[in-house]
């Protein structure tokens, strides 16, 4: 089997990528969710993180932007810990 390019992915690596998170909005979120992120990847300082409340103000949706690196960094297959991070984030916003 061919080991598959950048290319066939549609993405070029290195390449600048938002990721999506929402939670709850506490006052703790943001510096949780920037913290779990930046173990794993690098956050762009230039377009760095957006947030966006809902409506009601009880949540908030944030976009991290990250230098993705490879394919395998926005699967998330080469994050160590990412499943007991992210229990760790449920546990802190729905306490």
């Amino acid at each position: 089997m061919m080991a598959s390019s950048p290319e066939q992915h549609g993405i070029p690596f290195p390449s600048i990528f938002p990721l999506k998170v929402m939670g709850a909005n506490q006052d703790d979120f943001d510096g949780l969710v920037v913290a779990i992120i930046e173990k794993h990847a690098s956050i762009v300082a230039q377009a760095g993180v957006t947030r966006r409340l809902s409506r009601g103000g009880r949540f908030v949706s944030l976009t991290v932007r990250i230098l993705a690196e490879s394919q395998k960094l926005n699967s998330g297959v080469e994050l160590p810990g990412i499943k007991a991070a992210s229990e760790a984030l449920k546990r802190s916003l729905f306490r």
